[in-house]
């Protein structure tokens, strides 16, 4: 009888049914991310991807199967990513497309192998070859790391804890184990098939609290706090290419220099730690003396009063250049973006860390330009030269171009150089806790945030400007990456964005702060962030052994593939 039954379960659906059941889950998953939904991704970590191949494991034919996923998948992709389209550069749909056809593949090669024949080495093999198609997408050009699937199981604290142990790949994993399962219970609904998929679907919820549980009560303990200010300016990126002017745009930049200063006044009686700006937060790079002193001078003293001028450190050639104004003795003296920042250090008496483009002279012929940070310290004479950080992932298209093809489409939309890649982290010294610094959307790359800490960073600092995709979920998705990343280093994190979201997380991922006004609007706020993040740190398998781990498990899973007739 239960024979029979299993055979007729596994009749293809008839077309209304397939329908239905494609769309719901198409519905689920494309929204079941914690950007968009909390609720819908807990329902796509349990059963999105199941219902979807429910409808395939009643079809035969492999390739039929792979032309169903590649679509749907597709698809999905195209909701998930639907942040590139918010760019304003039409060229951003060349990559968005390829994108979600690439992941449509990858997914389409995992469907091939959804069958009615599904027992728990297949389904453990079917994971893993998962997992190492995720993996690989790092590998992509720069780098991909947006949309694991395991981001659905990011959005609530407890099932988020497992990243301390396998990263987020082992997230995915899990996503894909528990979904498989599910289908093995609905094609046939047996006690040992029911328990396999409790067993995946609760296990990281329960880590999750014994984890908590376990680390809680010392966190409570700490009592250090750092304290940092974060500011989010809130420039619009493109604003700047409007002004042909080279004059007009020096006066431009000069004004943005006071609203950061105003925005970051109210912090100066404070004690602080640290404070931190944006990425790329102003241009001109670091050390190219373009602003008028009497303007500037008159910005601080206009900001911060009279008091300031003690403050200004006027006697540091690589900051400030002197020059005789033709046919006269009267001399010019023009500063830099290195003056302005040394300034703000030395007025909050705390370290000043900055997103700016940065140039390393090769020859006399050839420079190498970085998307930098830069590192100031408090000094009123005899300012030392900033610490710097080089990016280590470039954006595609538009911090390097890869192809010749692609160079010549991107002149016309005004992109004619490339930014040199970054070699390693850097860790800074601070007299409270050493950090690491990430710049955008480097912090998404769990192996690029571990070497961090590898290097002893105690807390990670990003840097982000997201402006080129505003009214999207990017800032969101960004965010939850960020949030991923204290969990697998176990250490605090914050971010200063340039359009939010600005704020920060401890060591187990719990938001300490977000800049918001009362309407909860986090990405228009030009404002600044006062924040004291715990300091309490503690090892996790994953700084340890980084992907390894499950890459391992993906390995050693993929035996169960390794036999006749998978796709039967």
């Amino acid at each position: 009888m239960n024979h029979k039954q299993n055979e007729t379960n596994m009749q293809p659906l008839s077309k209304k049914w397939q329908i239905f059941l494609s769309l719901a889950a198409f519905f689920i998953v494309a929204f079941g991310q914690p950007a968009r939904s909390l609720n819908l991704s807990v329902l796509s970590a349990f059963c999105g991807y199941a219902i979807f191949w429910r409808v395939l494991a009643g079809y035969d034919n492999p390739k039929k199967r792979f032309i169903l996923s590649f679509f749907w998948f597709a698809a999905v992709q195209s909701v998930q990513l639907s942040w590139m389209t918010s760019h304003p550069f039409y060229y951003i749909y060349a990559p968005y497309l390829f994108l979600a056809a690439f992941m449509g593949c990858q997914f389409g090669l995992l469907g091939m192998l959804v069958t009615s024949n599904l027992e728990i080495r297949k389904i453990l093999g079917m994971a893993g070859f998962w997992v190492l198609m995720e993996w690989i997408r790092l590998f992509l050009m720069s780098g991909f790391s947006w949309n694991p699937v395991g981001m659905a199981l990011t959005g609530h604290l407890y099932s988020l804890q497992m990243a301390s142990v396998f990263g987020i790949f082992g997230l995915s994993f899990f996503v894909i184990l528990t979904n498989l399962t599910l289908l093995t219970c609905w094609m046939n609904y047996k006690v040992k098939n029911i328990a396999l998929f409790g067993l995946f679907a609760l296990t990281p919820y329960i880590f999750g609290i014994i984890h908590l549980d376990l680390h809680q009560a010392s966190a409570a303990e700490n009592e250090e706090f750092f304290t940092a200010v974060l500011v989010q300016p809130s420039f619009a990126v493109d604003e700047m290419d409007t002004i042909q002017d080279r004059k007009k745009l020096i006066y431009f930049v000069m004004d943005q220099l006071r609203q950061i200063l105003e925005v970051t006044k109210k912090h100066q009686s404070k004690k602080i730690d640290l404070i931190v700006l944006p990425e790329y937060v102003v241009p001109f790079g670091t050390y190219t003396t373009v602003f008028p002193f009497e303007n500037i001078k008159e910005i601080f003293v206009g900001v911060f009063g009279e008091s300031v001028l003690t403050k200004l450190p006027m006697n540091d050639d690589h900051l400030v250049q002197r020059f005789l104004k033709d046919g006269s003795e009267q001399t010019l003296t023009f500063v830099n973006n290195a003056f302005w920042l040394q300034s703000l250090s030395n007025i909050f008496d705390a370290p000043v860390i900055a997103g700016l483009e940065d140039v390393d002279d090769m020859t006399h012929l050839s420079r190498n330009y970085y998307s930098a940070a830069l590192y100031f310290i408090p000094s009123c004479a005899n300012c030392l030269i900033p610490e710097r950080y080089e990016k280590r992932v470039l954006v595609p298209l538009g911090e390097y171009i890869p192809f010749t093809f692609c160079q010549q489409l991107a002149i016309k939309y005004g992109v004619t150089g490339s930014f040199t890649k970054g070699e390693k982290a850097k860790i800074f010294t601070h007299p409270k806790t050493p950090f690491g610094v990430s710049i955008c959307y480097e912090e998404t790359f769990g192996h690029v945030m571990r070497e961090n800490r590898l290097g002893g960073a105690k807390m990670l600092v990003n840097l982000t400007n997201d402006g080129w995709f505003p009214n999207s979920t990017l800032t969101k998705q960004h965010f939850d990456h960020a949030r991923l990343r204290s969990i697998e280093c176990g250490i605090p994190l914050v971010r200063a964005c340039n359009t939010g979201i600005t704020g920060g997380f401890d060591s187990l991922g719990r938001v300490v702060a977000i800049l918001e006004n009362s309407d909860q609007q986090h990405e228009s706020l030009s404002d600044s962030l006062l924040i004291n993040v715990p300091t309490y740190t503690y090892d996790t398998l994953y700084s340890k052994h980084g992907d390894h781990l499950i890459l391992a498990v993906s390995f050693l899973s993929l035996i169960g593939l390794c036999r006749r007739n998978i796709f039967k």
